[in-house]
């Protein structure tokens, strides 16, 4: 079982040595690292390039945007499942693809996700929030909420099949993704009950009051283009979900 891993970076410098030394520890034997850089002016490539025998594939130049990146990364992807890992998150421990390709075998489901830990920047000791998909059914995406995306592993033909990231969505393209291979096109998922990747607090959805207000809009913009149930209303739920999470990691 191949496990293709992606990661997408700019300027990521201060942040991208854990993410590089967590895939390069894991005791899967077959891990193919794909790095798609943006085309980063810091020492982002430097760095990974001391971890050359690693990393299958690296592509640095200028992009669209982060879902442009992503979608060269599964395009050059040869792995069976291909997940996405961020340039300041890492594998919460060695065994995680093990685990990971060793479910995706067995249940033969076409999605495997676990859970994530979103920790403080600064000491990554510190979990501030669990998103856990433990109680994950399909028709919570009619509240805009889906499996966290860095703990999805996909198999690579869905995406070939179903042409990946939507571009029109620049801060929702992975929840637009994930609804219509589980809503619409009814894809098998299995749920790994531990966290796989530990998360650095922030990113680009939850920047301010209007990168939220955006992810809303474009949340209930895909719903609607795929046909997907929901109101404004019944979306707002989603937030009330995320209180409780940072509640149960406190």
């Amino acid at each position: 079982m191949k496990i293709t891993v992606v990661t997408v970076c700019y300027n990521a410098a201060e942040t991208i040595r854990n993410t590089l030394e967590s895939v390069a520890s894991q005791n899967h034997a077959d891990i193919e690292h794909i790095i798609i850089d943006g085309g980063s002016s810091d020492n982002t490539m430097r760095v990974v390039n001391q971890y050359g025998r690693h990393v299958a594939r690296i592509i640095s130049e200028p992009d669209k945007g982060l879902y442009d990146a992503m979608n060269k990364g599964w395009q050059l992807a040869t792995g069976d499942y291909v997940g996405f890992l961020n340039a300041d998150d890492f594998f919460a421990d060695e065994t995680c693809v093990e685990k990971i390709a060793r479910r995706a075998q067995a249940s033969k489901a076409d999605i495997v996700f676990g859970d994530i830990q979103i920790v403080d920047p600064i000491d990554t000791d510190m979990v501030r929030r669990l998103y856990s998909a433990k109680d994950f059914h399909i028709e919570l995406i009619e509240q805009g909420f889906a499996p966290p995306h860095p703990g999805q592993y996909i198999r690579r033909s869905l995406f070939e099949q179903y042409r990946g990231f939507d571009l029109q969505y620049p801060l929702a393209s992975d929840f637009d993704l994930i609804a219509r291979l589980l809503y619409v096109h009814k894809a098998s998922f299995s749920h790994l009950a531990f966290p796989i990747i530990k998360m650095r607090h922030g990113g680009l959805s939850s920047k301010n009051l209007m990168a939220n207000i955006r992810m809303f809009e474009e949340v209930h913009l895909s719903c609607k283009n795929n046909g997907i149930p929901t109101s404004r209303l019944t979306i707002m739920k989603r937030y009330f979900r995320k209180a409780r999470q940072f509640l149960g990691a406190s």
